[in-house]
């Protein structure tokens, strides 16, 4: 269990029951995600894995997030850039500015 310091000085417990291990996701970037997603038709997964992306996440940190395979995680980034027609993560990225 990890415990470290808040901003008052008081000690946290990281790994309590209900912490969000998980910065707040920017509302903007979800609403754009969740867009995408519906206009294009991006199945569930790839709109969860489009949100990592799409906050610069890379291939191995969302394979060890969502505890999937080398190959799920490109097949799905490649599906996800089929649907949006891009050719490159910054090509993806763009959509998002």
């Amino acid at each position: 269990m990890q415990v470290g310091t808040g901003a008052d000085g008081a000690a946290t417990d990281a790994g309590a029951i209900g912490a969000d291990p998980h910065p707040v996701s920017d509302s903007t970037t979800d609403e754009r995600c969740r867009m995408l997603a519906e206009s294009r038709g991006l199945s569930g997964r790839e709109a969860e894995i489009l949100g990592y992306l799409a906050r610069g996440r890379s291939q191995p940190y969302i394979r060890d997030e969502l505890v999937l395979s080398k190959n799920t995680v490109a097949t799905h980034v490649k599906h996800i850039y089929q649907k949006l027609d891009v050719h490159s993560r910054q090509e993806l990225l763009d959509l998002f500015e």
